[in-house]
């Protein structure tokens, strides 16, 4: 009786290791490249270059993790599964602050994953077509921006140097001209209501500048300096989430964007800037 009841003991203890440590499951691989953005034929929306840095990635539509590309990642999946993977960007140029961007589609694929074999995707995309763009300017055929009275010196059309294409917006900054100020021509309209709202800039600059929303209501002239952009003389690319300050604006709130520099004489002798491939867009989905 008493080596009946050891058996049955053991048989117990066994059963509960099994529950409390179950055997592994073998993991599939994904080999994830860099994202890819291509020509939309639903809309026109300007430059393809990007600066996507992450791959938010969900398995079977249950979120897996948002990983910096290329990666190669552990898949606990067995034959036809759906891959799902959204571009991700470094907000406001933060990399605290890592989102998937709602400019882009969702890359999506079912393939059939096995134990141990690694699957590479080619990650493309390309702009949504419910996006609304206010601004969309490359500098090539027009322009967007004027200068505001009340500066020292005018910007330029840099067609020497520019960063894509032939035209770049430029301006040279000194202490007899320590101030550029230009906005747009035409008044913006971006929906709110917590809609998603974005900006792009391709931009290099050795001396900062400040980004303001100018809005004009029946109170006057309010001014918005949302966003410093720091010196970076080699060019770069930022997407700036418009959303939290277009949601605090009254509804179809008259928006004028604008640029501010004002020159720090004590880093160089000559201050300068350029931009390139201006976008505002506001999500209407």
């Amino acid at each position: 009786m008493k080596k009946l009841k050891f058996v049955f003991f053991f048989l117990v203890v066994l059963q509960s290791c099994s529950v409390i440590d179950p055997v592994e499951k073998t993991p599939a691989y994904l080999y994830l490249q860099p994202f890819e953005v291509l020509d939309s034929s639903f809309a026109y929306h300007g430059s393809i270059r990007h600066r996507i840095k992450d791959g938010w990635v969900y398995i079977n539509d249950e979120y897996l993790g948002a990983f910096e590309l290329p990666a190669k990642i552990p898949v606990i999946a067995e034959g036809p599964t759906k891959i799902v993977v959204s571009p991700g960007i470094l907000s406001n140029g933060i990399a605290g602050t890592r989102s998937i961007y709602p400019g882009y589609r969702p890359f999506a694929k079912t393939i059939s994953l096995s134990p141990l074999k690694t699957d590479s995707l080619s990650l493309k995309t390309f702009y949504n077509s419910y996006l609304k763009f206010v601004v969309l300017e490359d500098f090539e055929l027009s322009n967007t921006f004027e200068n505001m009275f009340n500066a020292d010196t005018t910007f330029y059309i840099d067609t020497i140097n520019p960063y894509e294409g032939r035209r770049s917006l430029a301006w040279s900054l000194e202490d007899s001209f320590p101030t550029v100020n230009f906005r747009t021509k035409n008044d913006l309209i971006i929906q709110g209501g917590g809609r998603p709202a974005f900006m792009e800039l391709d931009y290099r600059c050795n001396n900062p500048f400040t980004i303001y929303l100018d809005v004009y209501s029946s109170g006057g002239l309010v001014q918005y300096p949302f966003f410093i952009v720091n010196p970076k003389e080699t060019w770069n690319k930022l997407y700036i989430n418009l959303t939290p300050a277009i949601a605090e604006l009254p509804q179809n709130s008259k928006i004028r964007l604008r640029f501010y520099s004002l020159f720090q004489s004590s880093s160089t002798k000559k201050g300068w800037g350029e931009i390139d491939n201006v976008k505002v867009f506001y999500t209407d989905n």
